[in-house]
């Protein structure tokens, strides 16, 4: 039996302990690999479809919480587009959110080389490829405990606490330390 994560195989693992094994999915690093591109200051970028279990929602609800000057990019396309759009409107902060739409995988690059940090929001990820994307183009990600990341670091957060993710983000984006 195979998972890409440790957290999709936990639920059966005991079960077939001897016949559980853990791959885990990959990028092209030809594609995705850190630039000479200089980071925004205080930029952050989320990747993923406008569906509901990516739950942008959350993302947009930390923003109020963070400094005025900091900015998102909100990267993808999907039926709750318009509805992400008002709702950022309506937390005054659609000033600091770009809908930058859906680009292709050799764009991605240069997106994720621009922001001082990738923000995963999600439920729910079997993996989370986009995790893989920003740390391979030197970005850190901060996000919820959910598929690959739950797995690779600790600056995770319970899918609902608003208030711990932003703590964190602003920790990072204000370290003296640079992230990348």
């Amino acid at each position: 039996i195979v998972f890409p994560s440790h957290m999709g195989g936990v639920s059966i693992s005991s079960a077939f302990e001897d016949r559980v094994h853990f791959i885990p999915l990959g990028i092209d690093p030809d594609m995705f690999f850190p630039s000479n591109i200089e980071r925004k200051p205080k930029h952050l970028i989320h990747v993923g479809s406008f569906i509901p279990v990516k739950n942008q929602v959350l993302l947009l609800d930390i923003l109020p919480y963070l400094d005025d000057d900091v900015t998102l990019d909100l990267i993808g396309e999907g039926y709750l587009e318009d509805e992400l759009k008002q709702y950022a409107n309506l937390l005054d902060i659609g000033d600091r959110v770009n809908f930058i739409g859906k680009v292709s995988h050799s764009e991605l690059r240069e997106h994720y080389s621009r922001a001082q940090l990738h923000i995963l929001t999600s439920h729910h990820e079997a993996f989370g490829m986009a995790v893989l994307e920003a740390a391979a183009c030197g970005t850190s990600t901060v996000g919820t405990n959910v598929g690959l990341i739950s797995d690779e670091t600790d600056m995770t957060h319970p899918a609902n606490d608003v208030e711990q993710l932003a703590e964190q983000i602003e920790l990072l984006l204000n370290s003296k330390n640079k992230l990348s």
